[in-house]
C-alpha cells in the first residue's frame, strides 16, 4: 500500500531538510573563523 503525503506533512519535511542545510553550511563556516 502506497502512503500518501499530507501537504502539512511535506511542508514540514521540507522545512526540516531547509533547516537542516542550512545548519550544514553555517557550522563549518562558524567553525573557520
Amino acid at each position: 500500500m502506497k502512503k500518501r503525503f499530507t501537504e502539512e506533512q511535506i511542508i514540514g519535511i521540507l522545512k526540516e531538510a531547509y533547516f537542516a542545510g542550512i545548519c550544514i553550511d553555517v557550522m563549518p563556516s562558524s567553525l573557520r573563523h
